[in-house]
């Protein structure tokens, strides 16, 4: 999104650059004249928002007094602003940003979890969704974040990917022996309290830790709703989406590039209730940024970013193999493939989630849920259904309440101009 030239990140118990705090659970926050863009109902209005204890109590077109019943402890005066609901990254591997020139990771932007969840405060990112991190590690830290008022976007996460396998679970993936198996490991994974399962089921041959039957899929997947998860699942060809919709996922994340989605896919997965989580930052960008110097032209993504990892960018003579061949997968498939497969599965009225992948070559933490939604667009996803798959509906997906009505988390962002044109 071409609009965060200035933007302010109000949170309820976090704050951050160009931020400002609510941490009492008394305190009254009055956010008066602001132009309120609603994902949900597709309009704007200019309205005065009332907030205590973190949740947005009164939403009113006509002015409020800041006085008697409504009495504020502090008054933001919006008029000439826009404000939207925090934006949510709905798949991230919140570690850092990867240098196409390293060869073991010595040229890598390695923040840390907890560094990311501040850094992205940057680019008006309120949430995280991890899709994969070391449970001993990556849990503990969830935890730990929401007992603190440590300026951070709220981290969710599933923990480890499960996998089908013999080989010993622990540091990394939970393999999963068979369908029996799949019960047992869930269950011990839920004591630790996931966000969300996550699965790999991918047969391109590119997943690198094997692949799984599909008994396995449906027995993890049974497992996680008997918990009251959802189960996320990582797709590597259309028939494993079709599979894993099948099977009862609740969302699927990735499109395959090889080919446009078949035609009866997006409708068997409205029918089924599977979300989509397409990654088009992950699947797009690599490209972007390595042949156009417009690209790199941002304030923002200058402000999530070294000058080190953008000049190992542009220096494609010491690319190593993997950045090589991603920037000839992404020439050859993104817009060919993964356009019209995303827009078949937005006109279908399949539920979209956006999600980056970010950790991955090609993307930036925080910056590139902005590119997700550019790309969208692109794509031929309109604007608002673009705006609510990183807003709204990641609230609906994670059992929260994100948006702009009386009742919601006061998690917002206030922006210089509006998103839905700017979106490109």
């Amino acid at each position: 999104m071409k609009l965060c030239v200035a933007l302010t990140v109000l949170l309820s118990g976090c704050a951050g650059p160009g931020s400002r705090a609510v941490f009492r659970q008394d305190h009254t926050l009055l956010l008066a004249r602001g132009n309120i863009l609603d994902p949900v109902t597709r309009t704007i209005r200019v309205a005065d928002l009332l907030i205590r204890g973190g949740r947005i109590v009164e939403v009113s077109t006509e002015p409020l007094a800041g006085t008697g019943p409504v009495a504020a402890d502090e008054t933001i005066n919006l008029s000439g602003k826009w404000v939207i609901p925090g934006l949510v990254d709905m798949h991230v591997h919140a570690w850092g940003n990867p240098s196409p020139t390293s060869k073991d990771g010595e040229r890598d932007q390695d923040l840390g979890t907890e560094a990311v969840t501040q850094l992205v405060l940057h680019a008006g990112v309120t949430g995280l969704l991890d899709l994969g991190s070391l449970e001993s590690l990556i849990l503990p830290l969830r935890d730990k974040l929401r007992t603190v008022v440590v300026p951070h976007a709220e981290l969710f996460a599933s923990g480890p990917v499960f996998a089908q396998g013999r080989r010993r679970s622990g540091a990394g993936p939970r393999f999963v022996r068979d369908a029996a198996d799949a019960r047992n490991q869930v269950s011990e994974l839920v004591a630790r309290q996931p966000d969300v399962i996550k699965v790999i089921y991918d047969h391109s041959g590119d997943a690198g830790i094997g692949s799984m039957s599909r008994a396995v899929l449906r027995a993890i997947v049974r497992a996680a709703h008997e918990f009251k998860l959802r189960a996320v699942v990582h797709i590597g060809t259309w028939q494993d989406a079709r599979d894993a919709t099948l099977a009862g996922a609740d969302a699927v994340t990735h499109l395959y590039d090889d080919e446009p989605i078949p035609r009866d896919l997006p409708a068997l997965m409205k029918k089924h209730g599977t979300w989509s989580i397409p990654t088009m930052a992950v699947q797009c960008d690599f490209a972007t940024a390595t042949s156009s110097l417009e690209f790199w032209n941002n304030r923002l993504l200058k402000a999530v970013t070294t000058p080190g990892l953008r000049a190992d960018y542009a220096d494609r003579a010491y690319f190593n193999d993997r950045a090589k061949f991603w920037g000839e997968w992404q020439t050859d498939y993104c817009r060919v493939n993964d356009f019209p497969s995303l827009r078949a599965l937005a006109e279908a009225g399949v539920p979209l989630l956006a999600g980056t992948d970010s950790g991955n070559l090609g993307t930036f933490e925080g910056y590139s849920l902005h590119r997700e939604l550019a790309l969208m667009v692109e794509a031929g996803v309109p604007p608002w259904q673009a705006l609510a798959a990183a807003t709204t509906l990641p609230g609906q997906f994670l059992g929260r309440s994100f948006g702009e009505s009386a009742g919601n988390e006061a998690n917002l962002v206030v922006l210089t101009a509006s998103p839905i044109p700017a979106i490109h």
